[in-house]
């Protein structure tokens, strides 16, 4: 996949390019264009939200100090705070779920097997069983749904430049120092 093309900010900085400062111009307009020129607004779901709210602050601070908290972004971020609040929530619940069957096998092997006889010991394991299946089924879905929320996640996060990757790329390269042939040639000899 190609690489995107670098914002002329970080273009000016390189102090190097093969574009005309004509070319550089027209794209800094088409780029000043693309902005709407207010800030990032929190949507009411997110703000009735206490983890999204967190998770929304967060990144707009961080978006109003890199100079990029531009109101083109708002579906994308506040989007993007919803959906990590309810992928922290279903991974809260699955927890729950795994202490509850781990706290249930627990009590049903001390308090209901040891005061039944063997044959009432067997319709009951195989009742029990029977019920832990469904309830780690429940599991391997939320684990599923978590999952695909997290390949949304980090499409947004790439989609952002909220990865390492991405924010390299808008780092402009340290210049090179061109060498002075006369200096080279005085001293190799």
């Amino acid at each position: 996949m190609a690489r995107p093309s670098k914002p002329v900010s970080v273009i000016q900085m390189e102090k190097k390019s093969h574009r005309t400062k004509k070319e550089l111009a027209s794209r800094k307009r088409a780029e000043d264009q693309m902005l709407a020129g207010d800030k990032i607004r929190k949507f009411p779901e997110v703000r009735e939200n206490r983890k999204a709210s967190m998770e929304w602050d967060r990144i707009t601070e961080i978006l109003d100090r890199i100079d990029k908290n531009d109101r083109t972004y708002e579906t994308v971020i506040n989007r993007y705070c919803l959906m990590l609040a309810e992928c922290r929530d279903m991974e809260k619940l699955k927890k729950t779920i795994e202490k509850s069957i781990k706290d249930l096998t627990k009590a049903f092997k001390e308090q209901v097997l040891a005061e039944v006889s063997p044959t009432e010991k067997a319709e009951l394991l195989i009742y029990f069983t029977g019920q832990m299946y469904k309830m780690s089924a429940t599991l391997i879905k939320y684990d599923r749904e978590i999952e695909k929320k997290r390949a949304m996640l980090l499409a947004i996060e790439k989609e952002s430049g909220m990865t390492l990757a991405a924010m390299l790329r808008t780092i402009p390269k340290e210049p090179e120092k061109a060498a002075n042939p006369l200096l080279e040639a005085l001293n190799s000899g």
